[in-house]
């Protein structure tokens, strides 16, 4: 399944051309339609990357970083749910 835009993703390979490593994470900003002969790619920003952070990659270079989710409060009680 695709990472919906602006969720973090993790770069799976590594591209000494662009400082990319595996590992890598960022956010989504858009998808590349494929170029004829080409493959669909992806725009990330790196995260920590104060220089050039925005990178294009192939789409099939990136997965979903699942992020766990912050125990909710009942707002009537003031007490945190059991997630689940």
């Amino acid at each position: 399944m695709k990472p919906e835009l602006y969720t973090t993703v993790r770069i799976t390979h590594d591209d000494p051309a662009q400082r990319i490593h595996a590992g890598d994470e960022g956010a989504l900003l858009d998808w590349l339609d494929a170029p004829p002969n080409g493959v669909p790619g992806a725009i990330v920003e790196l995260h920590g990357r104060p220089k050039d952070p925005v990178v294009t990659v192939p789409a099939s270079w990136i997965e979903a970083v699942e992020i766990p989710k912050a125990a909710a409060k009942d707002p009537h009680s003031g007490r945190t749910k059991r997630a689940g």
